[in-house]
């Protein structure tokens, strides 16, 4: 395999990420693209493969869509909650944040 069907491959993975991230929170495309402050065929664009983002713009993909930067790039290793779907893996660390804050004790 070459470097270059490499990097489309990951293109096309992080594309995937985000357009399954963004359909898991049932978010229309104008809401990822209002965040942006781009046009709505811009996101289109991004969830094709055929626009990529900065810094800026995948910090804040991520934050709307409540999933970190990493996982959107795939360097975040969920451990054993990789088989989850994005937004199935916020609602357990949610209930993760419950249960902690449960266990503080209060003065």
């Amino acid at each position: 395999m070459t470097g270059d069907e490499s990097d489309a491959e990951q293109r096309r993975a992080f594309a995937e990420r985000i357009r399954s991230a963004r359909r898991a929170a049932g978010h229309p495309q104008s809401r990822i693209a209002a965040a942006l402050g781009v046009p709505r065929s811009a996101v289109s664009e991004i969830e094709h493969a055929r626009r990529g983002v900065n810094a800026v713009e995948l910090r804040r993909i991520a934050a709307e869509l409540g999933v970190t930067a990493d996982w959107l790039v795939g360097t975040d290793d969920p451990g054993p909650f990789a088989a989850l779907h994005p937004a199935d893996r916020r609602s357990v660390e949610l209930y993760a944040g419950y249960l902690l804050w449960r266990r503080t004790p209060t003065t």
